[in-house]
This record gives C-alpha cells, structure tokens and sequence, in this order.
C-alpha cells in the first residue's frame, strides 16, 4: 500500500471537523489552526479559559475516534 493510500486527504479531515459540535470545532480552528492561545480565544468568543481547553480537549479526543474509525474502514477496504 502507497502513502498516497493511507494518507487522510485534506477533504476527509474537513469532513471529520464538520462533524464537532460548533463550540468544540470553533475553539480547535481557533487553537490548532490559526494558532491563537487560549486567552485570546476566551477574549473573541466570549468562553472561559477552562471551556476553552475543554473543548479543545473533546475536540482531539472525537478526531482521533473519527481518525481510527477511518484507517480501519479503510484497512478493511484494503483487506477485502
């Protein structure tokens, strides 16, 4: 099997972000993505510092469920 193959492509992992609750993927954007620290995010979206890193927590912890679920739907897809 390539790289290519085992590889999440950019519209799998959009996929997978749609699918957070809105808190939790607007703090992971803000927090992973456009590289914001937690006080800022508290200061724009009007959250605590605590929830903030509750989400973001809840947010890697369901990617990397959605992330597994993936590579062994596809691992099976390889299989069969």
């Amino acid at each position: 099997y390539g790289i290519l193959e085992r590889e999440l492509k950019v519209e799998q992992v959009a996929g997978m972000l749609n699918r957070l609750p809105e808190n939790e993927k607007v703090v992971f954007n803000l927090y992973e993505i456009d590289g914001y620290s937690h006080k800022e995010i508290v200061e724009m979206i009007g959250i605590s510092e605590r929830s903030s890193k509750r989400h973001l927590a809840n947010a890697r912890q369901t990617l990397k469920k959605l992330v597994l679920e993936f590579t062994k739907t596809a691992y099976a897809f390889f299989i069969l």
